[in-house]
């Protein structure tokens, strides 16, 4: 089975200059955990996680301005480019699910940007979605 079958098609992405303020409102908003960082023409240059935003902000127990503007909705001043994972491990269209599920369980990342032959971000594949696709499939 080709992850093409169960990728998540409709992939947000933001660019490498965004503020890690709006990488949270839109993984808020879409539900999602995991945002690829592409170029103006949808090549991958990276991928940011709800975890590295997580990390980049001090605690909510200590009194910090960025931490105030992102509750806020307002920028922090911290750029995705600083935060995210810079040429990340990804999959082509022609992977199969077993082929995601080997770099899944070595790297302990939760999502690979799947990617044409060019480098484009055509999808984007899960945990849950290879959890998803074998429960389906047996």
């Amino acid at each position: 089975m080709f992850i093409s079958k169960f990728m998540t098609k409709d992939v947000i992405t933001l660019g490498r200059e965004s503020d890690i303020a709006e990488a949270k409102k839109l993984m808020t908003r879409y539900r999602i955990r995991h945002l690829p960082v592409t170029r103006q023409n949808s090549t991958l240059i990276g991928i940011v996680s709800d975890r590295d935003i997580r990390s980049a902000m001090p605690s909510k127990y200590f009194h910090d301005h960025r931490t105030e503007e992102m509750e806020a909705g307002r920028n922090t001043g911290v750029l995705v480019q600083e935060i995210m994972t810079k040429d990340p491990i990804s999959v082509s269209l022609s992977s199969t699910l077993q082929d995601a599920l080997l770099p899944i369980e070595k790297t302990r990342v939760g999502a690979f940007p799947v990617v044409n032959e060019n480098f484009k971000v055509m999808g984007i594949v899960s945990d849950r979605d290879l959890l998803n696709a074998f429960i389906n499939t047996c």
